[in-house]
């Protein structure tokens, strides 16, 4: 097995491109592939941490981030914003966690501990794509 390093590590910023005007400070959720935006309402699943200074739509901004950032092989098709886990195919990595079920039941409770991450980019069956551990 070859070397590996995250592209970023839990200390660093990431840049982005904002999908509206955002403002230093501001909490950020992945709003599409590679693109965030300013949180609007609580608990987003998303949130991928905070601006470092303000950007308008469209703009690049840097990200102080929530956690490193890492590249891998996506296991099927992954929404930028979706929480991911572990792959059970062989030779992919990571793959989406289905959304929760309008009741809420002992099997998804059980997903949700295995969160490992957030897609920041659209990850396509056997390409490699960017998600943020959390």
């Amino acid at each position: 097995m070859g070397d590996y390093a995250p592209v970023t590590d839990k200390r660093n910023t990431y840049t982005f491109l904002t999908s509206g005007a955002v403002t230093g400070g501001s909490l950020l959720v992945v709003s599409g592939s590679g693109t965030v935006a300013k949180a609007g309402t609580a608990a987003l699943i998303n949130y991928v941490g905070v601006a470092a200074h303000d950007a308008a739509s469209g703009a690049r901004v840097t990200v102080w981030m929530r956690g490193p950032v890492h590249e891998s092989l996506a296991d099927g098709a992954i929404a930028a914003g979706a929480q991911v886990t572990t792959s059970g195919t062989a030779n992919r990595d990571v793959a989406a966690l289905a959304a929760a079920g309008a009741a809420y039941v002992q099997a998804e409770a059980n997903a949700s501990r295995a969160v490992i991450g957030i897609a920041l980019t659209t990850g396509v069956d056997n390409t490699k794509f960017r998600w943020m551990s959390v």
